[in-house]
């Protein structure tokens, strides 16, 4: 996630939706703390590198599963990506 602000306190939500769009899993909202250190990145290429690790998500049906990042409350990006039975 690039274009952030760091030098103020963000936060963070993960959701991922079923293909009906009905939200199976939330991540709640995390803080991420300011960081007041110097960076010599432009602004524009600041950011955050998250790894979110996902066990035991009991998926149900088939079909298209959305996964949605908030920072601060705004939808910055999804993935739909799709899951099905051999």
């Amino acid at each position: 996630m690039i274009d952030i602000d760091l030098k103020q306190s963000n936060s963070m939500r993960f959701v991922i939706k079923d293909p009906d769009g009905e939200i199976i899993n939330e991540s709640g909202a995390s803080e991420l703390p300011a960081d007041n250190r110097e960076n010599t990145l432009p602004k524009e290429y600041q950011g955050y590198m998250i790894c979110i690790d996902i066990r035991n998500l009991s998926v149900k049906k088939e079909g298209e599963y959305e996964f949605v990042f908030y920072i601060n409350g705004k939808e910055i990006g999804t993935k739909e990506i799709p899951i099905f039975r051999k």
